[in-house]
């Protein structure tokens, strides 16, 4: 049966479709700056879309939300499967928190989230990325997110406390009861490399990494690199002019800076970092860098000068520092030529340690240490 309805009828009627549609858009704008204020830091690059969806004839006025890059010009569909589920993750944490602000009783919802595997479809420098995120989320909004993960790269880094790692039990190859396992200490990290795939000793030579906490670092190769840069920070200051704030961190050694997965971890891990190496390590660690979007100066640089047995940091260090040493321990300049490795090594390591107790004798003129200033210029430019 069909109802007939007079001019002035249908002209209330259209007035009223009217000026529901406009309340509709005036709240959906009020949705949009809501959840835009909850994006915080994020709101440098991400935006949030609505746009209405046909309601019918249910009594709710149904919104579709979208959360874009705002470097990229590419729908949500469009994207991988990795970025699309970030995107959602990240939607449904702004809505549970619009909803828990809700002045209505029944639009309420617990602060709490829950998210399965956050890494999926994910490389692993996102993970660690997207983890951090997760973290900074869960800190801004004042809400606990709990994720389950097979990832090691997506666990919390600041607060390790927060990570806990369970363990299934096998009894003649038939799944048992699950356990919580132990993971404080200094090497809470190690456990979960070993249940998730990584080999534990990739991440040993990190341990200091791991233990840092400050937002600006500098990570160099080893202790006496870093016994350089703080006896320079507290003997010459007019020489060292990279801030107080920022920390000296060895990350063990050239051949960490290979695994790029794990430096990314690293990397995300604070809010600006600037890696050092020695030059002779240049052609073996830079394109791994470079894969990982770094630039030379800005975020790395490498130390010493362009020539034989200079292309460290010690090749810094006034002549007569090197001269006195290599006068002195002659037998461990005879055995840096020896053909057993092991004792090559050894004997280069007591080089540099003398060295360095050598120079943290003695009182230098700035015009004695003008590489030094050099590389500490370069350091500091890309931390102002």
């Amino acid at each position: 049966m069909e109802t007939f309805f007079s001019a002035e009828d249908r002209k209330k009627i259209s007035e009223a479709e009217k000026g529901l549609q406009t309340r509709v858009k005036k709240a959906a704008k009020q949705h949009k700056d809501e959840l835009d204020k909850l994006l915080g830091k994020l709101n440098e690059k991400y935006q949030v879309e609505l746009s209405s969806i046909e309601s019918g004839r249910s009594s709710k006025f149904p919104l579709e939300i979208k959360l874009t890059d705002k470097s990229v010009d590419v729908p949500l569909n469009d994207w991988g499967s990795g970025t699309q589920n970030r995107t959602r993750i990240l939607i449904s944490v702004l809505e549970a928190v619009r909803m828990r602000s809700s002045v209505t009783v029944e639009d309420r919802s617990t602060p709490v989230f829950l998210v399965e595997e956050p890494e999926s479809f994910l490389h692993p420098s996102a993970q660690a990325e997207f983890g951090q995120v997760l973290n900074g989320l869960a800190e801004e909004l004042e809400i606990q997110i709990i994720a389950t993960t097979h990832s090691p790269y997506m666990l919390n880094q600041n607060d390790p406390s927060a990570n806990y790692l369970l363990e299934r039990k096998i009894f003649r190859n038939l799944p048992r009861e699950t356990t919580l396992k132990d993971t404080s200490g200094g090497d809470w990290m190690l456990p979960f490399a070993e249940n998730l795939g990584i080999v534990p000793s990739e991440f040993k030579s990190w341990e200091p990494v791991f233990a840092a906490h400050s937002s600006k670092v500098i990570l160099v190769e080893g202790e006496i690199d870093k016994n350089y840069f703080e006896l320079f920070r507290k003997k010459y200051k007019s020489i060292y002019s990279i801030p107080d704030n920022v920390d000296i961190v060895p990350y063990g050694g050239k051949d960490s800076l290979k695994n790029t997965s794990i430096l990314q971890f690293m990397i995300n891990k604070f809010g600006k970092v600037f890696i050092t190496f020695d030059l002779d390590a240049r052609t073996d660690v830079e394109s791994a860098l470079k894969r990982l979007g770094l630039s030379d100066g800005s975020d790395y640089c490498a130390i010493g000068l362009n020539s034989a047995g200079n292309d460290c940091i010690e090749g810094l260090i006034p002549n007569s520092i090197k001269q006195k040493v290599y006068s002195d321990k002659h037998e461990l300049v005879t055995a840096i030529s020896s053909q057993d490795v092991k004792a090559r090594n050894a004997a280069r390591s007591q080089i540099k340690k003398h060295f360095f107790d050598e120079f943290e004798k003695n009182v230098f003129y700035d015009k004695d240490l003008v590489e030094f200033k050099k590389l500490f210029n370069v350091i500091s430019k890309a931390f102002s």
